[in-house]
């Protein structure tokens, strides 16, 4: 699957119900952001590395994404939660590549 960046509150609505029981990576980021802006060509090659698992990124500064931030309770860019059939598995929070990639490969 592509990384798909969030465009409005539809492509986070989207991304759930279109998961079914795949594997979905939600990364919220800030454009602002320097870790954001390392991490995110890392999180595109995964995206490709692991092409039956979902990633969506949503920027946490649009307006529609007030309430995803609300939802995930996100006090650090970046956040990535992954989801398994729209259920949060775990989440983590700055620069943790290794870690996701892990987590990716345990859970997809």
């Amino acid at each position: 699957m592509v990384f798909k960046v969030f465009r409005e509150k539809a492509d986070y609505e989207g991304f759930l119900e279109n998961s079914g029981s795949k594997l979905m990576v939600l990364c919220l980021h800030a454009p602002w952001c320097k870790t954001c802006q390392r991490v995110e060509p890392e999180m595109i090659k995964l995206s490709n590395e692991f092409p039956g698992v979902g990633f969506l990124r949503v920027d946490i500064d649009s307006a529609d994404a007030d309430d995803i931030v609300e939802t995930y309770m996100v006090n650090v860019t970046p956040t990535c939660v992954l989801i398994k059939d729209k259920r949060q598995l775990i989440r983590f929070e700055g620069d943790k590549l290794a870690d996701i990639r892990e987590a990716i490969e345990k859970n997809k």
